[in-house]
């Protein structure tokens, strides 16, 4: 091989010896490019020395190729590596982790010790708050966590659920494709709303997968079906009415109640349920939000809870004949059912109709008083009398309650089942005390709430 006569000095097929004996195949690639490996880190006192050293590289002597063209580019590339080792600036091994209670936390010591990111709890939420789905607000302002509730499982089943199922269907019958059903879907079912996820996708195409010329008539039957939809609808209430909300926690439960649903043969739910799974619970949890704009009605749902707030009015409550009590709109404790006074008593016994009737579980009352007694020898507190104008009592809780503090809730369980009447009879032994007055109670029951919807707050 003849070489550039710069390198032949001082002599003809003269060259300098190279650090390897009898030189060696360079490697295949250029220096930034290969496998990458961390080196260091390296003191830079040391970096002269290090660069003095790779001038070895430069001997052609040191490479053995096979042309002239070869060894430019050898030559070139120990260019390069002096370049990427000359250049090396100050360097810091950071390791990072999360802790199991969400502590951001760095360690430059290789893992021996570690220190919290500052501002990272404090600051964290707000920076993606924008990421996170919370909860829908109460509307109207002032209504009770039973409602909402409602109106979530009553949007959901309706406008989510319900309005996917009729798509596919009228997909199906047009023979559209499975983007359209999507688009569709989209755009009935506030798409702002809707994740079009990986998961979101997915519950189209199972929707989609159902509606074959086997299952299509009873899918067209349950679509039609009000009593299938109120079971959604139900299904959902039951499992958020507590909570108010499809929550994390809850969101489990849910999609259990929907695809537990008695109905039929079962290819509606199936249907239902494969499309609920796949949206998942950061899907239910984005597309309950505008379900807050709802006026549900779950009345007709397996439990309920009614709420009297006598601070506003009677609420439809009759006192008996005699000086059975009075609803005041103001004295000596504001506004409520009153006892009057009756011989050496004060005596409250008044009542509440339930159209079509009821069975009543539990009853709640609040107290405004501070020592009147709930009952006592010889009375009693009653509870589903049928009919509401009857006369004799029956003694249906024999629980005698002391004395009372302001404010306290007294609650009672019947033993009485259907009924079309709730009555109450308060005695008070104390001539010399204020008398007692009735805030508020609450009616709890299972079957249709025969008062309307569901308004416990």
């Amino acid at each position: 091989m003849v070489y550039d006569p710069a390198w032949d000095m001082p002599q003809p097929n003269w060259v300098q010896q190279g650090s390897f004996e009898a030189g060696a195949i360079p490697p295949a690639v250029a220096p930034d490019a290969g496998t990458p490996v961390c080196i260091g880190p390296v003191a830079e006192e040391w970096l002269p020395y290090v660069q003095g050293a790779l001038d070895q590289l430069k001997n052609p002597s040191s490479w053995i190729v096979a042309s002239d063209a070869a060894m430019y580019t050898v030559l070139q590339r120990v260019d390069e590596l002096r370049s990427i080792i000359g250049m090396a600036t100050g360097c810091c091994d950071i390791a990072i982790r999360l802790t199991p209670g969400c502590a951001l936390q760095y360690s430059i010591d290789g893992g021996a010790t570690w220190t919290d990111v500052t501002g990272w709890a404090a600051n964290f939420a707000g920076c993606v708050q924008q990421g996170i789905i919370g909860l829908p607000p109460l509307l109207p302002p002032g209504s009770g966590v039973n409602q909402r509730a409602c109106n979530i499982a009553s949007y959901l089943a309706s406008d989510v659920i319900h309005v996917a199922i009729t798509q596919a269907i009228n997909a199906y019958n047009n023979n559209l494709s499975l983007l359209a059903l999507a688009g569709n879907i989209a755009a009935l079912t506030f798409a702002f709303d809707l994740p079009w996820t990986a998961a979101g996708i997915y519950a189209v195409y199972d929707l989609y997968a159902f509606f074959t010329a086997g299952n299509i008539a009873a899918l067209r039957a349950a679509e039609a079906d009000a009593a299938f939809w109120s079971a959604v609808t139900c299904a959902i209430y039951g499992a958020i009415k507590t909570d108010g909300a499809v929550t994390p926690a809850n969101c489990g439960a849910v999609i259990g109640a929907i695809c537990g649903i008695a109905y039929g043969d079962g290819t509606a739910v199936a249907a239902v349920c494969a499309y609920v799974t796949q949206l998942g619970c950061n899907g239910l949890l984005a597309l309950q939000i505008a379900g807050a704009l709802v006026a549900g009605d779950c009345s007709g749902c397996g439990t309920f809870c009614y709420y009297f707030d006598f601070t506003l009015n009677n609420q439809g409550w009759v006192a008996e004949a005699g000086l059975a009590g009075t609803w005041l709109p103001a004295g000596g404790q504001g506004p409520g059912w009153y006892q009057n006074v009756n011989g050496a008593h004060r005596t409250l016994q008044f009542s509440r109709h339930m159209p079509g009737g009821a069975h009543v579980t539990k009853v709640e009352a609040m107290i405004f008083d501070g020592d009147a007694q709930f009952g006592g020898a010889g009375n009693r507190s009653v509870y589903n009398q049928n009919p509401c104008n009857a006369v004799t009592l029956s003694e249906v809780d024999s629980t005698v309650v002391g004395a009372i503090p302001a404010g306290a809730v007294v609650t009672f369980t019947p033993l009485v089942g259907n009924a079309d009447c709730v009555k109450l009879y308060w005695n008070s032994q104390n001539l010399t005390l204020q008398s007692g007055v009735i805030k508020w109670i609450k009616i709890y029951g299972t079957g249709p709430n025969p008062f309307g919807a569901d308004n416990c707050p």
